[in-house]
């Protein structure tokens, strides 16, 4: 009867375990909680054969082994309860650039490569201009780049053979 509640412990803390190895590829954060659940159990473990382990073998041995098991038992639940807390820092962390990089998502303008309008929330295409002004930037004024301009040039040269050639 004095087994039930080191048994249930032991269960709790292994279905703990599978269950966070099972997302583990998800959360590189979950490392150091399952490293201290790992601990735990062992701590646990350690505290279940001093609590439950028969008279020590000779007389001569004082029972120091017994002192020496729980040592190592308390110092595993100590590490364990430290990975714990550090772990759950790392996925508060993980959490919180999650939520930033979705806020940077949605604040993505969604523009069209062909004729740069960009898309409203709902779903209207407008001039990129439009969204300028709307969204108090500094006025537009057109112009052509150099690159632009080359094109336009070379575009106008070309127009103006065909012309003459007719």
């Amino acid at each position: 009867m004095t087994y039930i509640p080191d048994l249930l412990s032991a269960v709790l803390l292994v279905i703990a375990f599978l269950l966070l190895w099972r997302q583990r590829r998800s959360f590189r954060s979950l490392i150091p909680i399952i490293a201290g659940v790992v601990l735990l159990m062992a701590g646990r473990m350690s505290d279940v054969l001093v609590e439950h382990a028969g008279p020590a073998p000779t007389i001569a041995e004082d029972e120091t082994w017994r002192y020496s098991l729980a040592l190592a038992g308390n110092l595993s639940d100590m590490a364990g309860v430290l990975l714990l807390v550090v772990g759950f820092l790392k996925t508060l962390r993980f959490m919180q650039q999650e939520k930033k990089t979705i806020q940077n998502l949605g604040s993505l303008l969604p523009l069209c490569a062909g004729c740069k309008k960009y898309r409203t929330p709902r779903g209207n295409w407008q001039p990129i201009e439009k969204f300028i002004i709307e969204s108090g930037g500094p006025l537009p004024s057109h112009g052509l780049c150099p690159d632009c301009l080359a094109n336009a040039q070379e575009e106008i040269r070309i127009m103006q053979q065909k012309q003459h050639t007719r």
